[in-house]
C-alpha cells in the first residue's frame, strides 16, 4: 500500500500530459470549410499539399490549421 502514491502520481501527471497533447492535435473542420496546415517548425504553408477537408484531423500539437470557407454564395 506505501508504493502505490508514489506510483500513482507519475503515472497521473503522465495521463494529464498525453490529455494535454491530444487536445492540441485533434483539429475538426466543419462542412462547407477547408484547412491549410501551417508547420511551425517546417516552412511554413507548403502549396503543393493538398488542404485538409471537412473531419476529424490529427496533427502535430505544434502545427496551427487554419481554417476557410469554401461556399460559394451566389448573388442575384
Amino acid at each position: 500500500m506505501d508504493k502505490l502514491p508514489k506510483i500513482g502520481l507519475p503515472i497521473l501527471v503522465i495521463v494529464i500530459l498525453v490529455i494535454i497533447v491530444l487536445a492540441k492535435s485533434a483539429v475538426t473542420i466543419d462542412a462547407g470549410h477547408a484547412g491549410v496546415l501551417y508547420e511551425t517548425l517546417g516552412d511554413g504553408v507548403d502549396p503543393n499539399k493538398e488542404p485538409l477537408g471537412p473531419g476529424f484531423h490529427l496533427i502535430a500539437p505544434w502545427n496551427k490549421v487554419i481554417d476557410y470557407e469554401t461556399r460559394q454564395q451566389q448573388l442575384f
